[in-house]
């Protein structure tokens, strides 16, 4: 598991964006810069097109500011649609 953390947090600070662990859940936040929402979701697509962290990840959660909620991990086949 920490191995996985480290990971995905690696990745996140590559964008100077904050990540957040409370036990098993991390957590991402933008700083409230032009360019962090596009870098979340580049990250995010990285993930979702990685094998091991769709058989790791028990779930992939998007809250925005408008209050929408996407379960990104249930929509991973999205993201590999063009291996296909």
């Amino acid at each position: 598991m920490s191995d996985i953390h480290y990971t995905i947090k690696n990745e996140l600070s590559k964008y100077d964006l904050p990540c957040i662990s409370d036990n098993e859940i991390l957590s991402i936040r933008d700083r409230g810069r032009e360019d962090d929402f596009a870098n979340m979701w580049n990250v995010i697509t990285s993930l979702m097109k990685s094998q091991w962290f769709l058989e790791c990840a028990s779930s992939c959660i998007f809250y925005d500011d408008d209050g929408t909620v996407e379960d990104v991990l249930s929509q991973a086949w999205k993201f590999n649609e063009s291996k296909n």
